[in-house]
């Protein structure tokens, strides 16, 4: 069960989406850079990890998942498993990711961002993340 206080945010799992006609399909982003209220705590950071995505389908998508962490917001141990979405149009990243920490396991399409390890159906290691941080970050695509 998922545990959600305001600075944490763990143990989330998507099942079963379906991605139709829309510009950018998963968003989790941290770097907005602001707060709602003035008398914040600046070094009250939320945590944010274990997200799972299975069983993710569509057609017409532009970008299947973006997934901006920051430095001092990392999203850490986000899983997918079973996706198989049709893009609108093939560039450079299709799948965007920042300050991510995850893996796929089995095949997914299109291929996933490099900052994520990639294991069989059985969930054997079979390459590393190349990547673990960017800041080529791509928000008007």
């Amino acid at each position: 069960m998922p545990f959600l206080i305001p600075w944490l945010l763990t143990e989330v799992i998507y099942r079963n989406l379906t991605l139709q006609n829309v510009r950018v399909g998963i968003v989790i982003k941290t770097d907005y850079n602001e707060h709602p209220d003035e008398g914040y705590d600046p070094k009250a950071l939320p945590v944010i990890e274990d997200i799972s995505f299975t069983g993710i389908r569509g057609q017409g998508v532009r970008i299947p998942a973006r997934i901006y962490g920051s430095p001092e917001i990392p999203v850490q141990n986000v899983t997918f498993q079973d996706m198989s979405v049709g893009i609108t149009y093939k560039k450079k990243r299709i799948f965007q990711c920042s300050y991510v920490q995850g893996r796929v396991i089995g095949k997914i399409f299109p291929a996933p961002c490099d900052n994520l390890d990639w294991s069989d159906d059985r969930g054997k290691l079979l390459r590393r993340s190349t990547t673990k941080n960017t800041k080529d970050l791509d928000y008007d695509r």
